[in-house]
């Protein structure tokens, strides 16, 4: 029976090339469209879910309230506040705290003579592999940026500079004066990231490199109020971030009260859930450009569209054609064809 429902459709097919050839093509068209903006849409909203902790994880953002420049909406917060939340309240298991170059630096191997720009350059905290779940595939990631010049390379920048040979122990210098030891190899950041970087480096340097003062970065006295990093905190499972985020004013007025009194500033910290950041954040300094969800909804919208005016367009021409159909069903009854 099915082979006899194959040798009728392919007769079919030859006698109204015309007709297949428009009705199949516009179909498969519209089915290749719609499938094609549906996984675009599926990629977008799958950012930043890579990590196993995503749902409890959220960036610190700061909202600045100033006579000069109005009002300011910024990722970065000052380096000292990751460590005393941390600190001050138990809900918060522990934190991240990334640290960019303004431009790329120059990162070279002397005995390998390779050198590279890299704008891929952060400086962070050793919980950033526990936090977002990074995978070290050589050294230590409780050990590997604990110390202060030590460095991790991803996957790609080790065989940029060491081709297959085991980076470990080898030593990169940076800006032509700094010279960082290798501590490790991780897998590239995924692509569905809205961070990407490669090379992280000890933020613990931060307190000896000349460039940032050889002073201790992150204290209340020197950049309480310096937004120069990205936050971001793990929190336990079950806390309330709304609650948390209620409780941040207090905090502030407690550790930079005075400071933010003389410089006439008032400051409103705010949590971002991590999987919302590249769809609903729009704030300055944003580590990526981000996408919009209202696009997103625009993108379905469309491919619904498309789809629908495909199966319309499909099922019209089948109806245009249904004369011929009811001859057909009329003879096979004749010969004694059953429903």
């Amino acid at each position: 029976m099915i082979k006899n429902w194959l040798r009728v459709a392919f007769r079919n097919l030859l006698r109204h090339k015309g007709y297949s050839l428009i009705n199949l093509l516009g179909l498969a068209v519209g089915l290749t469209c719609a499938i094609l903006i549906l996984l675009f849409v599926r990629d977008e909203l799958s950012f930043d879910r890579y990590a196993p902790k995503a749902g409890s994880i959220y960036r610190v953002a700061l909202e600045a309230q100033t006579a000069n420049r109005g009002l300011v909406r910024t990722a970065r917060t000052p380096p000292p506040w990751a460590p005393a939340l941390a600190r001050d309240y138990p809900e918060v298991l522990n934190f991240v705290r990334f640290k960019t170059p303004l431009v790329s630096w120059l990162v070279g191997s002397d005995e390998r003579d390779k050198r590279f720009h890299e704008k891929g350059f952060y400086f962070a905290d050793p919980s950033v592999f526990e936090v977002f779940g990074l995978e070290l595939l050589r050294g230590d990631p409780s050990t590997a940026l604990k110390e202060s010049n030590s460095l991790v390379l991803t996957e790609t920048a080790a065989a940029r500079y060491f081709g297959r040979d085991d980076p470990l122990g080898e030593v990169l210098r940076v800006d032509n004066t700094f010279d960082f030891r290798v501590t490790g190899v991780m897998r590239d950041v995924p692509r569905t990231s809205h961070f990407t970087f490669d090379i992280l480096a000890s933020i613990q340097s931060l307190n000896v490199l000349p460039i940032y003062g050889g002073t201790p970065y992150d204290t209340f006295e020197r950049n309480g109020l310096n937004p120069d990093v990205y936050t971001y905190l793990l929190l336990k499972e079950g806390t309330d971030p709304a609650e948390l985020e209620r409780k941040l004013p207090a905090f502030l007025q407690a550790r930079v009260g005075r400071q933010l009194a003389q410089v006439n500033v008032r400051l409103t910290p705010f949590l971002q859930p991590l999987v919302d950041i590249h769809l609903r954040s729009n704030l300055d300094a944003e580590l990526r450009a981000n996408a919009s969800v209202g696009d997103l909804y625009i993108y379905t919208a469309v491919a619904l569209f498309i789809l629908a005016i495909a199966c319309i367009n499909f099922m019209n021409l089948a109806t245009a054609r249904s004369a011929g159909r009811a001859k057909e069903v009329g003879l096979r009854k004749v010969v004694g064809a059953l429903r």
